[in-house]
């Protein structure tokens, strides 16, 4: 959710997965946007906004993608996060800044506001 109470919404379909846009009166804000509709199994998409209503979505496919978008919901980057098929599940946060973490399964891996990764990545779980 944005500083103004708008939101994004991501949703799958039988092709792929879109997202929508809201505003606090929860009215659509905008087109609906396609995500992905490669049909090759993307799923379980992950959203998160910062203040200004900039906003990524993390999914799962045959390899692991955020695609950033800008507040007016244009396509800014497209960035690879892992092709371990056992890192299912992602979740992402953002901050202000940009900077974005994603979540796996089995890894942690922190991003700054540009696509390169910083830090190292992390175990996500460990069994004891």
């Amino acid at each position: 959710m944005d500083g103004a109470g708008d939101l994004i919404v991501a949703f799958t379909f039988a092709d792929g997965f879109i997202a929508q846009r809201y505003n606090v009166a929860n009215e659509s804000l905008g087109p609906q946007i396609l995500i992905n509709t490669n049909g090759t199994g993307a799923e379980f998409p992950s959203v998160t906004m910062d203040n200004a209503g900039d906003f990524l979505i993390a999914w799962v496919g045959p390899t692991h993608f955020v695609q950033r978008y800008n507040a007016a919901g244009a396509a800014v980057d497209l960035i690879q996060i892992t092709s371990d098929a056992n890192d299912f599940f992602p979740s992402v946060a953002m901050d202000d800044a940009g900077n974005f973490m994603v979540a796996g399964v089995t890894r942690t891996r922190p991003f700054p506001s540009h696509p390169t990764p910083s830090g190292t990545t992390r175990p996500t779980n460990r069994h004891r």
